[in-house]
């Protein structure tokens, strides 16, 4: 537990003058925002002096960052997606704490808890927090949501999201489309959100699929990677590799593992594709699994970004994507990078699978035009972007308090 200070044997030693950073990480698995977090800390690191509090299980992931790591089982906190009231306060508190603990200039909420238990942290002590600027990220669609459950919004579910939303200086958002959604439909200040796409070391990603495939590839292959959750909608995705006219002379790969296993085995007996359809689990590495396709496929309800799109065109490897809420409308030119379809239109998802595979100077051409327009989400480009926010925050900060208006 921390009073005064943080634990001292977990501090680096940092110059005093950089502004401090205070980045909250409410998750104990290491899944794609996680990876996000890690590619930003690591360029922002020199440029601030940070605190990160986060989960044990996943804390070591970023001991070897020159910032000062927290866990909230410090504070007897385990539960980092569970938002009954009592826990949601309890993180709040301690998120207090480290912010006055570390006197923090700007506190980061990533996803969605990290932004409640931020916002819980402002309402439970407005003193603590009354020189802090208070920044949370939403990186998912809540219209998609609601809307793949059949049910809007509930009144608490709302009133929720609405008190969030104004109770932070500002939200970032991985794609416009969040953007738009959170202002038009959940009343948003239009100049609190802030657009910025996530970022990847592209060249890291080009040389992890250098690693040879563990198994062999006999034949084309359509792939996804992905969580099999219900969000990702397999039974769109196998009924088109059903109705392809490709189909008898290629595989359908889906990597990654999830509950929908059962369910997605299920359709491949009731669509008699045993022996078509491939489900390798969960891969370390998936780079050289995506690296080898020759079309990717990612046919969800809804995004808020689509991290596995800008992956598959880093690799050259032609798109075919559901037009979901929110994020492959934005990376994909259709027709040029890659392609859009309905989300739920097997029919269209199909046509789209043959035209590439029937056409190798088609295919071609795509992935061609995939791999330039990965450039355009470099890491280097999100840090940029999010050091001018942290920046501006601290500069509007300093002069509404009468302080410096730039860091020392």
């Amino acid at each position: 537990m921390i009073s005064d200070e943080l634990p001292s044997e977990r501090k680096h030693s940092t110059p005093p003058q950089r502004p401090r950073l205070l980045v909250v990480l409410a998750a104990n698995v290491f899944g794609g925002a996680e990876v996000q977090t890690h590619a930003l800390l690591s360029t922002l690191c020199p440029e601030f002096t940070v605190t990160l509090v986060t989960h044990a299980r996943i804390a070591t992931r970023f001991r070897t960052l020159p910032l000062t790591l927290v866990e909230f089982e410090d504070f007897g906190l385990t539960s980092p997606y569970y938002y009954g009231w009592r826990n949601v306060m309890a993180y709040g508190k301690a998120v207090s704490r480290i912010t006055e603990a570390c006197r923090a200039e700007v506190v980061y909420g990533v996803m969605h808890n990290s932004s409640l238990f931020v916002a819980a942290a402002r309402w439970l002590h407005p003193w603590r927090m009354s020189q802090t600027t208070v920044i949370g990220s939403l990186h998912g669609s809540f219209r998609g949501c609601f809307e793949q459950r059949k049910a809007a919004a509930t009144l608490v579910e709302s009133t929720a999201i609405r008190s969030v939303l104004r109770s932070l200086n500002a939200i970032v958002t991985p794609s416009r489309g969040v953007a738009n959604e959170l202002t038009q439909l959940f009343g948003a200040r239009p100049d609190s959100v802030h657009p910025i796409y996530n970022g990847f070391n592209l060249e890291n990603i080009r040389k992890m699929a250098q690693q040879p495939l563990p198994v062999p590839k006999n034949f084309p292959w359509i792939l996804t990677c992905c969580r099999l959750n219900d969000q990702k909608d397999f039974k769109t995705l196998i009924t088109a590799f059903s109705l392809a006219k490709c189909r008898a002379t290629t595989q359908l790969i889906i990597v990654g593992e999830g509950p929908e296993r059962d369910m997605i085995e299920g359709l491949v007996r009731e669509h008699n594709l045993i022996g078509q359809v491939m489900l390798p689990g969960f891969q370390s590495n998936p780079f050289p699994w995506i690296g080898a396709a020759d079309v990717f496929v990612l046919s969800s309800f809804y995004e808020g970004f689509g991290n596995v799109i800008v992956e598959a065109c880093a690799l050259g490897v032609p798109v075919v994507s559901s037009n979901c809420p929110w994020g492959p409308d934005e990376i994909i030119e259709p027709g040029i990078s890659g392609y859009l379809f309905p989300p739920g239109d097997s029919a269209a998802c199909a046509a789209h699978i043959d035209r590439l595979l029937a056409d190798a100077n088609l295919c071609k051409q795509i992935g061609q035009a995939a791999l330039r327009r990965s450039e355009h989400f470099s890491q280097q480009r999100m840090a940029d972007q999010y050091s001018e926010l942290f920046h501006t925050a601290i500069f509007h900060s300093s002069a509404a308090s009468g302080k410096s208006m730039a860091p020392q």
